[in-house]
């Protein structure tokens, strides 16, 4: 008797339990988000008293370093840090200058670092060199579009699905509009949870301006700032960074976002996505990073992008 008694205890337990109310994954991510963090209090260095002659033997020593480090690894540094922006301007503009520009352009070995380098003037002239069409390079021979494009403005519509578990996904719509080398973008991204017994949803809404720093006819390297605002329980106003490149070789496509949103715990995203072309449309697949510490709505990607 008390066996049976004790087994309907434990079974109760095990209902209770079973139905007890999971925390909301993106409740979750938005208190992660929004939550401040406590500044600690720093620890006093108490610094010893030098003598004169000590202190003339540091100063000797500390110059030194110094010395060094802004001739050596200072620049390292330097080039290293800014390598996701003089880097594709080099390889593009180097590779789209025709011999008649190279014999009016001088190129330049001031610093002596043992290499010739263009006028980075090049790279940001609208009209010097050979400048790219991006995605319209070989738009006027293809006779599957019948829409009369413009090469100096590119306008396109998307939408997306993301699959994040079997109670989350997402929605993205987005519109975005280049003159020129000047990208403007505007995004909305709905994240929803579906529970037996609740409904909870994230939204996301940017308004993003980009530079395309470096063009050619199958690459854009661009990057810029702009603004998210997070609504959920709680509304967010927060600075986003973006640095993307695009390649287009048709019908093939392949994009790579880097991102990060500047709330109280920064999200990090990253969003490599591969598409082909049908006429204007493109068909889009990826995966999505995007997280916050050990909070994220990672997941894959599909969508159909429109381009007029």
């Amino acid at each position: 008797m008390k066996k049976s008694k004790i087994i309907i205890v434990i079974f109760l337990l095990i209902q209770i339990l079973s139905f007890a109310k999971k925390e909301s994954r993106l409740l979750e991510f938005e208190e992660h988000i929004s939550k401040i963090e406590e500044v600690k209090e720093e620890e006093v260095n108490y610094t010893p008293i030098l003598t004169e002659d000590e202190e003339e033997e540091d100063e000797t020593f500390f110059e030194s370093i110094a010395s060094f480090m802004s001739k050596l690894v200072l620049r390292v540094m330097l080039e290293t840090v800014t390598f996701p922006y003089w880097a594709p301007m080099t390889f593009i503009e180097i590779g789209s200058m025709d011999n008649d520009l190279d014999s009016e352009i001088e190129l330049s070995d001031e610093e002596g670092m043992g290499i010739e380098i263009p006028l980075i003037i090049h790279s940001f002239c609208f009209t010097l060199g050979k400048e790219g069409k991006g995605f319209l390079a070989d738009i006027e021979n293809d006779k599957s579009i019948k829409a009369k494009w413009n090469s100096n403005i590119q306008n396109s519509i998307e939408v997306r699905y993301r699959f994040i578990d079997n109670q989350t996904y997402g929605l993205l719509y987005e519109f975005e509009t280049t003159i020129k080398r000047l990208n403007f973008k505007y995004s909305y991204t709905v994240f929803i949870e579906n529970s037996s017994d609740s409904k909870y949803n994230l939204e996301f809404n940017e308004f993003m301006i980009n530079y395309i720093f470096a063009r050619d006819n199958n690459f854009d390297f661009k990057t810029g700032f702009g603004k998210t605002e997070i609504k959920g329980n709680k509304t967010q106003d927060a600075l986003k960074f973006n640095y993307s490149v695009n390649y287009f070789k048709r019908p093939y496509s392949a994009d790579l976002d880097f991102g990060i949103i500047y709330t109280n715990q920064s999200i990090f995203e990253l969003k490599p996505t591969v598409g082909y072309f049908i006429g204007n449309l493109e068909i889009k697949g990826g995966y999505t990073i995007q997280s916050s510490d050990n909070y994220n709505l990672n997941g894959a990607e599909i969508g159909l992008k429109y381009w007029f």
